[in-house]
């Protein structure tokens, strides 16, 4: 089995997970991403945690089960606690300025 997709995705509280047609929808306080579910991948919603399985151990299912895992995993992480960026710049002779700003 794949070593990530055998993970379960915890929710936190306050976050659900609904399984549509061909993906599953995630809620929570910072927004409703949709996360795509391919054919060969089922997954079995609890209180509190995500199960992905697979139908069988063909390469293309194994490939889309951590794939499929890891994407809706990202979608929990970004309705609770959003998206950042980070640049760490190391060495001498770079000007950083902290966002854009408006020239007037």
């Amino acid at each position: 089995m794949s070593r990530i997709g055998k993970k379960p995705v915890t929710l936190p509280k306050g976050v659900s997970v609904t399984v549509t047609g061909s993906g599953a929808v995630v809620e929570g306080a910072k927004g409703k991403p949709s996360c795509p579910i391919p054919a060969g991948i089922t997954l079995d919603v609890s209180a509190d945690s995500v199960t992905l399985s697979r139908v069988n151990d063909e390469a293309q299912n194994r490939a889309y089960h951590g794939l499929t895992r890891a994407l809706l995993g990202n979608a929990v992480t970004g309705v609770t606690e959003g998206w950042k960026k980070e640049l760490d710049i190391v060495g001498v002779g770079y000007k950083a300025a902290g966002g854009h700003q408006a020239q007037t």
